[in-house]
């Protein structure tokens, strides 16, 4: 690729189940947005991407089907700093280590089968990020089995949240949330909604001085 295509910048690679790898010789150097759906083997092969080296990677998006298995060396699966947008579905062994090293991260939506990251969040463990004061952006999608966000889950610079098809869901980390806050979208969380009810619910004063607020797509 890098002889090949020595100017690409973005690649998007939906539905190819039976691509192994890249090229030898890995991405272009200046290469900067990677998007990755439904290609089981290329995921599963991933230590083979070397994306630690590709100093302009800024968008990284990953959609697989949780086949994943843990690699040998989980610490050959890096990603670069220079990271400010991260998308994660399925990919149950991502690990809340890789997280730590993105200090560029604005925008990240975690989603699906990610059982380490779940855990990180049950226990709060995003306390252990504050070095991440670039992340502004949060989506939260499809944990069928969290139940709470305790009060040191969040980021502190975090300016709009969101949380989805969390049925289980039932606590808020009311006290733990950013005053940078200005959107809280919650959508398909049952057990939430009465709480956030305008004007009514347990919740609503404490969430009231937020800017936008918005329940099942409806803004309150």
């Amino acid at each position: 690729m890098q002889e090949l295509l020595p100017f690409l910048k973005k690649l998007y690679l939906f539905d190819c189940p039976e691509i192994e790898s890249f090229p030898e010789g890995g991405l272009p150097f200046n290469f900067q947005l990677l998007c990755i759906r439904n290609c089981k083997k290329l995921v599963n092969g991933r230590k083979e991407w070397c994306l630690q080296r590709l100093p302009c990677l800024t968008e990284l998006s990953m959609v697989h089907d949780g086949s994943d298995e843990e690699i040998v060396g989980a610490e050959s699966w890096e990603l670069p700093s220079s990271i400010q947008s991260l998308s994660i579905e399925n990919l149950k062994t991502l690990s809340s280590q890789l997280l730590k090293s993105l200090t560029s991260l604005q925008y990240l939506c975690i989603q699906g089968n990610l059982p380490q990251i779940q855990s990180m969040l049950e226990q709060g463990q995003f306390s252990s990020f504050s070095h991440l004061t670039s992340l502004q952006s949060l989506k939260i999608r499809n944990f069928p089995n969290l139940q709470s966000l305790p009060e040191s889950a969040l980021p502190s610079s975090l300016s709009q949240l969101e949380i989805s098809h969390c049925p289980n869901l039932q606590s808020l980390p009311l006290k733990g949330m950013p005053s940078s806050l200005s959107k809280l979208s919650i959508c398909n969380c049952p057990l939430l909604k009465p709480l956030l009810e305008f004007d009514k619910g347990e919740y609503w004063p404490e969430i009231a001085q937020i800017p936008t607020i918005v329940i099942d797509w409806e803004s309150l």
